[in-house]
């Protein structure tokens, strides 16, 4: 039952106070964010009128060694747990460094493939995506985007009767 309760938030909402706030005792400042397990705080996030959603629950183990914290999602009272390093576990957060970049990655190469999707096939009156081809009389795409012409094969050629057709063979050996 968490509340989403954004639309109806204001700036103006709230108490303006002009003072900071400073412990008294090791407790937290709200009783309903820290929790001494995760079905309280999953019975929290679901029924009580309090909890909206974004809110930032922590559940600490019973020898309040180890935290973990988790997010409300909705407004079912949905709990997303929030992952995080110890900052003292340099492989974990170079492992995390490399996965996020791995799924960075991923994220790229399907985001292009999805931009390929969306052009169209060039036609004579369209430019778009072309195929390459090593095929004769074709042109092939290099890994650089360079477009090449493959063999010409000489009977595909047509000349009608204003066309002056020259061929230079160049340097090539391969014209006979």
């Amino acid at each position: 039952m968490a509340v989403n309760n954004l639309k109806k938030y204001k700036d103006k909402d709230g108490i303006g106070f002009p003072l900071n706030f400073r412990r008294g005792n090791p407790n937290p400042l709200d009783n309903s964010s820290v929790w001494s397990s995760l079905e309280d705080a999953k019975t929290y996030a679901m029924y009580d009128p309090t909890a909206y959603v974004g809110q930032i629950l922590t559940v600490v183990d019973s020898d309040g060694r180890i935290a973990i914290h988790y997010s409300i999602q909705n407004e079912a009272g949905v709990l997303k747990r929030l992952d995080s390093l110890s900052v003292d576990d340099e492989n974990a957060i170079i492992s995390a460094i490399e996965s996020a970049e791995v799924r960075a990655n991923q994220y790229t190469n399907d985001a292009v493939a999805n931009i390929v999707n969306l052009i169209p096939m060039a036609t004579i009156d369209m430019p778009g995506i072309v195929k390459s081809s090593n095929d004769e009389n074709f042109i092939s795409v290099l890994e650089d985007g360079t477009m090449l012409i493959n063999n010409v094969n000489l009977r595909k050629i047509v000349q009608t009767e204003e066309d002056e057709l020259i061929l230079d063979g160049g340097n090539s050996g391969n014209i006979k």
